[in-house]
């Protein structure tokens, strides 16, 4: 047995394009909620496609440990329940402690259930209940194309981050942000 925190490391390169044909062609489930430290290693899982009405999605649905050093490579990544959490790494951080770094995304991220009240960002879709400053994403970078009708971020939909950028299209309702590089508070 493990005491403390499960830890995982990442030790090469997934192609996950096979995800598109399952789930009837939905993709890959995500992993509902991740407790623990994920390690990417510097490795990229490329070309994983989510197509979810659940309403917390990203690679890890709900994370309420860490992840760092992991890149999604054109990721096609889809929510559709009304008023989902879209992420590309995490759909919505479930504890402060919570924390992103030294990750990045490429493809699409998007929520198409059409309500302004989704939260969808490159790498998070959202903190705590939303609440700004609580987790963070940092040192991270999105070239994704994300959008949603809601709040709408290049980096987080609605939440903490530092020292990152993004660079993909941005397209939002109530409120759309891109930064081309977003520093820590002063």
């Amino acid at each position: 047995t493990c005491e403390g925190e499960a830890a995982y490391r990442l030790v090469a390169d997934v192609d996950a394009s096979a995800s598109k044909a399952e789930s009837g062609g939905n993709g890959f489930c995500p992993i509902a909620e991740f407790s623990g430290r994920f390690h990417g290693g510097g490795h990229v899982v490329r070309d994983l496609h989510i197509r979810s009405a659940l309403p917390v999605v990203g690679l890890f649905g709900a994370l309420r440990g860490t992840v760092d050093s992991l890149g999604l490579v054109d990721a096609d990544i889809v929510g559709t329940a009304p008023r989902s959490v879209v992420g590309g790494i995490a759909g919505r951080f479930n504890t402060s402690q919570a924390w992103i770094r030294q990750c990045f995304t490429t493809g699409t991220i998007r929520h198409a259930g059409g309500t302004t009240s989704d939260r969808v960002g490159g790498i998070l879709g959202a903190g705590v209940g939303g609440t700004v400053g609580a987790g963070s994403v940092s040192n991270s970078f999105s070239r994704a194309d994300v959008s949603g009708s809601g709040l709408v971020g290049g980096i987080v939909g609605e939440g903490h981050a530092s020292e990152c950028y993004a660079t993909g299209r941005i397209e939002g309702g109530a409120r759309a942000v891109s930064y081309t590089h977003l520093r820590a508070h002063e």
